[in-house]
């Protein structure tokens, strides 16, 4: 992880990429703090299938919310994440969703693109 290795610090520099060490639910209050009204962006790499579905739902919904038009939600998963811990909840949320395999990594990736 870049955290682990300190190598985050190196982005922190960079006035367009803010990084949070916070709930994704909370993802609503943070974009504020960037001084932005609204996200570009969202990335993310937690693991869905460890949560209940309230707050997997929470925090789909948040990042839909704090979206611009034009912005894009990017999730990435270990391959064997099943539809119903992230996918059905994209598609309730976001206009677009598709999803990737990326099998060249270890585990294998699967990436979701979800857009309002």
């Amino acid at each position: 992880m870049l955290y682990e290795y300190g190598e985050i610090d190196k982005y922190r520099e960079d006035s367009r990429i803010h990084v949070y060490h916070d709930s994704a639910e909370q993802v609503q209050s943070l974009v504020p703090e960037s001084g932005e009204t609204r996200a570009d962006l969202v990335l993310s790499g937690i693991p869905f299938s460890f949560f209940p579905d309230q707050v997997r739902d929470a925090i789909v919904r948040s990042t839909r919310d704090v979206l611009k038009e034009d912005g894009m939600f990017l999730a990435y998963q270990t391959f064997f994440q099943r539809d119903v811990h992230l996918k059905v909840y994209m598609e309730r949320y976001f206009s677009r969703v598709r999803d990737t395999y990326y099998l060249r990594n270890l585990p294998p990736m699967r990436l979701y693109e979800a857009l309002p």
